[in-house]
């Protein structure tokens, strides 16, 4: 009779966002997924794989890659005017939730142009926003960070805003996630690991309309983001994410991108990545 033995300290695979299924993965830590040329981004390839890759053929449109940017890593940031381009896409489409994961800065002289986005889709016409990732959505609501759009494409444009103020906290990096859970017609917010919109009302009960988005975009949208804004990692999921897969998202970008003090006390990630 063979006997095997386990190793009872040998460590489980460190949990990543490949666990789940994403619909748009953008990783500036990964050097393979940048396309660079004079240190500007031309494209920032999608993990997710489903090939929807961010890119400008506008070299004045074009981002800068800053090797040692964010806690000594690599980030991506915009001098206010640049934007990624996803182009005709189907995110959000026929769908009952959208989750989406960022973490970034805003430089402390940041002001928020109305409808500002750090990721941007748009139904069948321009500036018609599908879903907005956002820390200024609209003059009505200004200055919180908040998610924003329109469950069909006739509806109009509805904001749910946290409480947490955007310009107030610039100058500081953060996690945020937002999630729209179209089928209950209900959004929420989190701001590292503390939610700061629960519940807020933004459209009708149902899944979204089952057209593909004209165009999406990384860092613009109807606004550009304020000059020395820098994103670092985007992760967006066709659902309401549930609790579990949140907490272990948020743990993974906290531990990789050090940014674990942010986390509140209770966050079961704090001090153990998933």
């Amino acid at each position: 009779m063979s006997i095997i033995y386990i190793n009872p300290y040998q460590l489980a695979a460190p949990w990543s966002p490949a666990e789940i299924t994403t619909e748009l993965w953008l990783d500036a830590a990964d050097a393979s997924t940048l396309t660079k040329s004079g240190g500007l981004v031309s494209q920032w390839d999608d993990k997710s794989g489903n090939g929807r890759n961010a890119s400008q053929t506008d070299s004045t449109l074009r981002p800068a890659y800053l090797p040692t940017g964010f806690n000594g890593k690599p980030t991506i940031e915009t001098d206010g005017g640049d934007v990624l381009d996803l182009g005709t896409t189907s995110l959000g489409r026929n769908v009952d939730g959208i989750t989406a994961a960022i973490v970034g800065i805003h430089p402390v002289t940041a002001s928020f142009g109305s409808n500002s986005n750090e990721v941007y889709i748009s139904t069948s016409s321009a500036n018609n926003t599908r879903f907005a990732f956002t820390p200024n959505p609209s003059a009505s609501t200004a200055d919180r960070y908040a998610v924003a759009g329109r469950r069909l494409d006739g509806d109009p444009y509805r904001t749910a805003s946290s409480s947490t103020n955007s310009v107030a906290n610039s100058g500081n990096p953060w996690i945020r996630v937002a999630q729209i859970a179209y089928s209950s017609g209900v959004a929420n917010h989190w701001t590292n690991g503390t939610q700061d919109l629960t519940n807020g009302t933004i459209q009708t009960p149902g899944f979204t309309s089952n057209t593909d988005s004209i165009s999406g975009s990384v860092f613009g949208g109807v606004t550009g983001l304020p000059n020395g804004s820098q994103l670092c990692e985007i992760v967006l999921t066709h659902s309401a994410m549930a609790t579990a897969d949140r907490q272990k998202l948020e743990g993974y970008l906290a531990h990789k991108w050090e940014l674990t003090a942010n986390l509140p006390a209770g966050h079961p990630y704090k001090n153990v990545a998933p």
